[in-house]
């Protein structure tokens, strides 16, 4: 409820769950034991984002691919919920896939990872799935405009309708270079579409005084090209391409989208074309053909914010020890023993709330620590590389 609730208030697109938590008993040889209990958060929080949120808002997942290969519980809670997302967003940068030689003859591991979420997850709908890319943030995982460029042109020949890509983090995207740079090699997410050649605007009949004029949605009829996109597709190479009940609303100069209706904060129906009538009793001249702009590249979908929790870096050099403990305490007038400094990682208890530190797993050296900076194995300490990631160490390098 307070997630609608924020959504509704700020006017957000959506929610995204970025869960970088254990969700099996004993995961990677850890005491973990609340699994049922994580796995039925992971449930309960999409279906009922789904069930609560207002027509037209989204809900993704952004899982570290490492958590989408198949047989774990996390991919098999996906599959189950398939039908209540938008997008799953894997984060090609925590092991599992290379990006830079991702789809390559030499590299199969992106393809077939990606192939399992679009064939096995959602039964073929690649729309679905999009490529997370890491900018700067994530040593040995980085990934520059121009290598990405040629990981989209290799992901585009295997899947033409592809649900785009998006990247960590938006302070590494200066003046907006990657992205652009990338949504131009994008471009339509279902392929290179022939656009049809613009013809003048046919007069609009005039305006009744009731109820107030409205902007015109574009047409929801099926494309002469044949292409025919879903709801929520983007939609910005091919305006009337939406299926029945949707129409293709512009968010601004970047993104159109297939929705039911038009948020208040988009630009809707300017530069679109303009519908062709219906067939009736009164007009017995054909409609003229539709105008319809050149294809624009669409930027990396933005559906969702970004992730709050960065993947776990690998260790780069030994670090330089410096002290954890707390300060010692100033004596007391009276000859008292000193107050015994409290542990760096306080014990958890079972009440702990699942969707936030999961304490009953202690999390291992360079083990990444942001949103459970209490979670640290003994012996080590959670410390702050900046306000996006902090890391368990001896010492703090």
């Amino acid at each position: 409820e307070q997630l609608v609730n924020i959504v509704s208030v700020q006017g957000f697109d959506g929610v995204d769950i970025d869960y970088e938590y254990y969700y099996e008993n004993g995961q990677k040889g850890s005491s973990f034991a609340r699994g049922t209990e994580a796995q039925n958060f992971l449930r309960g929080v999409t279906q009922k984002l789904r069930s609560q949120l207002p027509a037209g808002k989204i809900v993704s997942h952004a899982p570290m691919d490492s958590d989408m290969v198949q047989g774990t519980q996390y991919y098999n809670i996906i599959k189950e919920v398939a039908d209540d997302l938008d997008f799953l967003m894997p984060q090609y940068y925590n092991g599992v896939v290379r990006p830079e030689t991702a789809f390559t003859s030499n590299d199969q591991t992106a393809l077939t990872h990606f192939t399992n979420l679009v064939d096995d997850v959602f039964s073929g709908d690649g729309t679905k799935v999009t490529f997370g890319f890491c900018i700067n943030d994530c040593p040995g995982y980085n990934t520059d405009s121009s290598t990405a460029v040629q990981v989209v042109q290799r992901m585009k020949t295997y899947f033409p309708c592809n649900g785009g890509v998006f990247f960590w983090v938006s302070n590494d995207d200066s003046q907006g270079l990657w992205s652009s740079t990338v949504a131009a090699a994008l471009g339509s997410n279902c392929g290179n579409v022939t656009p049809k050649p613009p013809t003048p605007p046919t007069p609009s009949p005039p305006a009744t005084p009731s109820p107030p004029p409205t902007p015109e949605p574009p047409s929801t009829t099926s494309p002469p090209s044949g292409v025919q996109c879903n709801i929520w597709d983007s939609c910005g190479a091919t305006p009337d391409c939406c299926p029945s009940g949707s129409s293709c609303y512009k968010q601004d100069q970047y993104y159109s989208q297939c929705r039911p209706s038009c948020p208040s904060d988009w630009e809707c129906n300017d530069q679109t074309p303009p519908p062709t009538p219906k067939p009736t009793p009164g007009p017995t001249d054909p409609p003229t053909p539709q105008p319809t702009d050149p294809p624009t590249p669409e930027p990396t979908p933005k559906p969702t914010p970004e992730p709050t929790d960065p993947p776990t870096p690998e260790p780069t050099s030994p670090p330089t020890p410096e002290p954890t403990n707390p300060p010692t305490p100033e004596p007391t007038p009276e000859p008292t023993d000193p107050p015994a400094p409290e542990p760096t990682n306080p014990p958890t208890s079972p009440d702990d709330d699942i969707g936030v530190h999961l304490c009953s797993n202690r999390i291992s050296r360079w083990g990444g620590c942001t949103a459970a900076p209490y979670c640290c194995e003994d012996g080590l300490t959670c410390f702050e590389k900046s306000r996006w990631y902090a890391q368990c160490d001896i010492s703090c390098s």
